[in-house]
């Protein structure tokens, strides 16, 4: 059985949950409820996916290894939409799309080596 909290995705995706909301803490009024609501739940919403595969079948651990990446392409987007409306800078954003970058394609290798293993083991 695996524990997804030991994998290194899974501690690098609750790290970058705990610098989106540090992060967050810092907005104006306004974007603290509204773009940072929506990055604190883009970002923890690919853990959150993880532990939800937990002791799950693996036809069913793909769909949330794919849930975890539709949380990154949301959290990828409302990092750009905050660079952009000037809220995060410049310097901030890469530091985060860098780390972004490392958990997606740790995501997409879980997703082919598990996949090709199924798809293997069905010839």
């Amino acid at each position: 059985m695996r524990d997804v909290k030991n994998y290194e995705v899974f501690l690098k995706s609750h790290e970058m949950v705990l610098e989106i909301y540090n992060l967050t803490n810092k907005f104006p009024a306004l974007e603290r409820e509204t773009l940072g609501n929506q990055l604190r739940d883009s970002a923890s919403s690919i853990p959150i996916a993880l532990i939800n595969s937990n002791y799950r079948k693996s036809s069913v651990f793909f769909d949330y290894i794919r849930k975890a990446l539709e949380g990154k392409e949301r959290l990828e987007y409302f990092l750009l939409l905050s660079k952009e409306l000037k809220i995060l800078d410049q310097n901030k954003w890469e530091k985060l799309y860098e780390q972004l970058t490392v958990i997606s394609k740790m995501l997409v290798g879980i997703y082919k080596r598990k996949n090709g293993a199924k798809s293997g083991s069905d010839n």
